[in-house]
């Protein structure tokens, strides 16, 4: 049965709610569902515990207890074992933020300030009179415009108040934050969507926004948040980024002399990010997937999607 709604539910716009019954299906085999016409919503289900947790896409061969999504055209396809009710909806994005008076840009969810420090993503002033980042080691980069840009409209920030690093690989936590500023995501991202994402933690909030919004997914249930980030995977989040947007990437074949070295599940993603202006490739025609993406190289990917 499929209820229509209307309210919000952790800052969000519900769209529906398919309840399967007062008592929770379950099977030794997957249970297929398809929802019609979902495509681009966040889908979540009633856990044990009377809350929504997001739906996530991954391997349901590798994780067998684990709720499951696949997109299929503008449907999408749900799998699990057990069900009691799904709800798809719409997180809010809100208007452009608005500065505190320090000049730094309000955190997701409490409205606290994360200082800028040492990660990718602190609040960077977006008054006009600071267009241009502070930065003494990004003068001369190929990505100068594209940092000064992205700090004028405070999504990013330095390693010190003068220094950016921009040649230095960027963490799987400091791109998933950047990608949440860049879409200007709301929410309450208090809820633990990965083992080893603390609550506390600078980027939990980040991290668990951007997993409830679809943008990223972790390994067995961790999201290793530490680790550095290759350029399938920035590639990966940056396309379902795109297409949060309502943007439509563009289909192509792949042309990268190594495309047999890009992962099965990013190939059609490095696609559409090479064939949209996302990414590039590298000057040999190689894409290069497992190369760590930098922070300037992180901050020049998303400009293009802002």
């Amino acid at each position: 049965m499929i209820k229509k709604a209307s309210g919000t539910i952790n800052n969000a716009t519900i769209k529906n709610v398919y309840a399967l019954g007062t008592k929770a299906i379950t099977s030794d085999e997957w249970i297929k569902i398809t929802l019609k016409d979902q495509k681009g919503y966040v889908i979540s289900y009633l856990n044990a515990q009377g809350s929504y947790t997001p739906v996530r896409t991954a391997d349901r061969s590798k994780e067998p207890d684990v709720i499951y999504r696949e997109d299929n055209g503008d449907d999408v396809i749900v799998y699990t074992k057990k069900l009691v009710e799904l709800i798809t909806y719409e997180l809010k994005q809100p208007t452009t933020p608005t500065p505190t008076p320090g000049g730094t840009i309000p955190n997701i969810g409490n409205g606290s300030v994360i200082g800028g420090g040492g990660f990718l993503g602190g609040g960077g002033s977006t008054s006009s009179e600071s267009k241009k980042a502070p930065f003494t080691d990004i003068i001369g980069h190929w990505a100068e415009n594209a940092i000064n840009n992205m700090y004028g409209k405070g999504v990013v920030s330095g390693v010190t108040a003068t220094t950016f690093e921009p040649d230095r690989s960027i963490t799987r936590a400091e791109f998933a934050t950047l990608v949440v500023k860049t879409l200007k995501l709301a929410g309450n991202g208090d809820e633990q969507m990965f083992r080893d994402v603390e609550n506390g933690a600078w980027y939990a909030e980040y991290v668990n926004l951007a997993a409830m919004s679809g943008l990223i997914v972790g390994y067995d249930g961790n999201f290793r948040p530490n680790d550095t980030i290759t350029r399938q995977e920035a590639a990966v989040i940056a396309v379902k980024a795109y297409e949060f947007l309502g943007k439509e990437a563009k289909k192509a074949e792949l042309n990268f002399i190594d495309k047999d070295s890009i992962g099965a599940w990013a190939k059609d993603y490095v696609a559409k990010a090479a064939a949209s202006g996302i990414i590039s490739g590298m000057p040999n025609g190689s894409f290069a997937p497992l190369d760590l993406t930098t922070r300037a190289q992180a901050v020049a990917i998303l400009e293009r999607i802002y």
